[in-house]
């Protein structure tokens, strides 16, 4: 009996043994007192057994000095999943260290490498040999200086690769040109220190990275968008995306290049100082609110594709001859270029400033200045930094400046009636206006004198209907009128809107003398009056009995309007007759009332 029941305990304990991970299936750790002393043998184990449900694997704090090659391992699929992970969650806890590189990736599928400190100068920080389905990289801090992630020798066709969240990531290089289109390449919220180049993938997401050059050659389906970029940005040889919300800056060649077909290029801010400036060009490919700024010299854009779905750009060399090359053919300005093209009828060429040559939010006059006005377009409704684009006039470039562009006028007229104005002006739409305020000069001699302010009218503040507003300046002199719009926004900004041509009072064939106003009065009123010819003018106040009290007017008058103050200081209270004489005969009568 002894003997049975020492070879029953003899054999669970050689079973425990042996079959102490029969399977993974859980959450295991990797390090000193962990289920596995190192990364390697975590990976030897799951090779050895089968995955069964999803697999998380918690490295513990400390240095790993080891290189790890992953294979494709038995059981994996999209739920059972594998996960390579800082213990603590802080990328700073762990770090990775290997020879030639540190982990190598050879058929691995499903598996998920997060919050590590990743690679040192000397080796590659991932490589992906016969690379899988499914594999991420995200939330890690790679070394500065080690070397990039690279993507070769495709057994498959993988599909749905994630680079996210890195930090000082060398370079991500990946090329599938030998082997057809892989599919699904999404790269996103990276910092770079290495150039990212992808070549040969279908759907392909390049979103929100901070880069040290960029280049997609021979893809599909790509969209590029809110990358800040320096250096080279070339999209080449690509069919049907999205290039939008980017800013590029930099010296190396090329500077900004895209070619292929079907490709929407919207609201990029490009500005580079090397010998390239922008070469945009292919089969329908859409330009649109762009700015181009090659400085010191030469060619915003060079382009040697077709032009004709360019408009609403801003093209800048800093003002000098052969802004664009075309064809061949150099257009110093954007005039030129249109007439002769019959493209970017709406491109502006005008100076823009930005915080700095690396950040490329406007800033100072370019902010509020309307020959930076883009287009809406229903492809785009956001910028750089996620925040909304004005559906009516959003700014060009990738920076939707925190002030909108102000109130924008589809039309400003002047009907004369006799001897008032009556203006009428109509807004497309507006943002933050409070209001106008209506100023005119008097010309004299064909020279304007200065601004008086004769009024204003309340804004409606933003709305993006059209409105219409009208304004009437009443007893005007005879003479030639300049009149402007001065449009004040709710923080006090203001632009100025000039009514396109002068209004002239003329002469009417009418001897009046008008009511006088304010009436009753105490102790000034006005009085207008109108002469058909020149004379001899003589106004005159009676009181009620007849007598004459007062010579308001006797003076050689011009054919015209007239108005002159009275001042009734001295007389008392009550109603009083003033007559109008021209040339001694009685033209005209009215009455007026004083009261004190």
């Amino acid at each position: 009996m002894k003997t049975i029941i020492k070879l029953f305990f003899l054999a669970a304990i050689l079973l425990s043994s042996s079959d102490s991970f029969p399977y993974l299936n859980g959450t295991y750790t990797i390090g000193s007192g962990g289920n596995f002393p190192t990364i390697s043998a975590a990976v030897t184990a799951a090779v050895d057994q089968w995955i069964t449900g999803p697999v998380i694997f918690n490295i513990k704090p400390g240095i790993y000095i080891e290189e790890i090659t992953v294979p494709s391992i038995n059981g994996v699929s999209s739920v059972n999943t594998i996960t390579f992970r800082s213990q603590t969650g802080d990328p700073n806890d762990v770090t990775i260290n290997g020879i030639s590189s540190v982990f190598i990736l050879n058929g691995a599928r499903y598996i998920t490498f997060q919050n590590l400190k990743i690679g040192s100068s000397t080796n590659y920080s991932f490589r992906f040999i016969n690379l899988g389905h499914f594999v991420k990289i995200q939330n890690n801090i790679f070394n500065v200086g080690s070397r990039p992630i690279v993507v070769t020798e495709f057994r498959y066709l993988p599909t749905n690769i994630v680079i996210s969240g890195n930090q000082n990531v060398p370079g991500f290089y990946i090329d599938d040109l030998d082997f057809g289109f892989s599919k699904k390449v999404t790269i996103t919220g990276n910092s770079f220190t290495g150039k990212l180049s992808v070549q040969g993938m279908d759907s392909v997401l390049i979103d929100g990275n901070s880069t040290k050059g960029i280049d997609c050659f021979l893809c599909n389906f790509i969209t590029v968008t809110k990358n800040k970029n320096e250096n080279m940005f070339s999209i080449r040889d690509c069919t049907k995306g999205n290039v939008y919300n980017n800013f590029g800056f930099g010296s190396t060649y090329p500077n900004f290049s895209v070619s292929g077909s079907d490709i929407n290029v919207i609201y990029n801010t490009l500005f580079y100082t090397g010998a390239f400036g922008c070469d945009v060009g292919g089969n329908n490919i859409l330009t649109l609110n762009n700015i181009f700024i090659k400085l010191p010299s030469r060619f915003a854009i060079y382009n040697s594709g077709v032009f004709s779905n360019y408009d609403y750009n801003n093209m800048f060399n800093g003002g000098n001859d052969s802004l664009v090359r075309y064809n061949g053919t150099s257009y110093n300005n954007m005039t030129d270029l249109y007439n002769a093209t019959g493209t970017n009828q709406h491109s502006s060429s005008k100076e823009v400033h930005f915080v700095s040559p690396s950040d490329l939010h406007l800033t100072g006059a370019s902010i509020g200045d309307n020959e930076l006005a883009g287009i809406p377009t229903s492809l785009v409704t956001d910028d750089i930094d996620g925040n909304p684009r004005n559906p009516v006039h959003p700014y060009k470039g990738a920076d939707e400046a925190d002030f909108p562009l102000p109130v924008e006028l589809s039309s400003f007229t002047a009907n004369v009636d006799r001897n008032k104005v009556t203006l009428n002006w109509v807004t497309v739409s507006e943002i933050n206006n409070s209001g106008f305020e209506i100023e005119r000069s008097t010309v004299s001699q064909g020279i304007p004198n200065v601004w008086d302010r004769v009024g204003s009218v309340a804004g409606y503040g933003t709305t993006f209907t059209p409105q219409y507003y009208s304004f009437t300046d009443q007893r005007l002199n005879t003479g030639k009128y300049n009149y402007r719009l001065k449009q004040i926004d709710l923080n006090g900004n203001y632009e100025y809107y000039n009514l396109s041509n002068e209004v002239e009072i003329g002469i009417k064939v009418i001897y009046k003398v008008s009511q006088n106003y304010p009436n009753p009065f105490n102790p000034t009123t006005k009085i207008d009056y109108e002469l058909q010819d020149d004379g001899m003018v003589n106004i005159k106040l009676y009181d009620l009995s007849g007598k004459e009290v007062r010579t308001i007017v006797n003076a050689e008058r011009t054919a015209g309007y007239y108005t002159l103050e009275f001042n009734a200081e001295g007389l008392s209270s009550g109603v009083y007759i003033y007559r109008m004489e021209i040339d001694g005969i009685l033209k005209d009568t009215k009455q007026m009332i004083l009261l004190k």
